[in-house]
């Protein structure tokens, strides 16, 4: 993905729209998550352009930690 690219994907049954952003991050949007405008930030060192394969496996991280009463992070 090029900066200010957006994709959406699918993972686990839930969906995302991630964005390139500036500096090797990248926005993820959980689009079909509880609550609105949720979602996580995530960077790749050293500078580059993150895989689909590491994408995948950043959202799979995060609904991992979700607390499925309140669809936040767990404390």
């Amino acid at each position: 993905m090029s900066e200010g690219e957006a994709r959406e994907f699918t993972v686990d049954g839930e969906t995302f729209l991630v964005t390139a952003e500036p500096r090797s991050q990248y926005r993820f949007d959980w689009v079909s998550g509880p609550n609105p405008d949720y979602g996580f930030v995530s960077s790749i060192y050293p500078q580059g352009h993150m895989t689909d394969e590491q994408i995948i496996a950043s959202i799979h991280d995060f609904l991992a930690e979700i607390d499925p009463e309140t669809g936040y992070l767990a404390d």
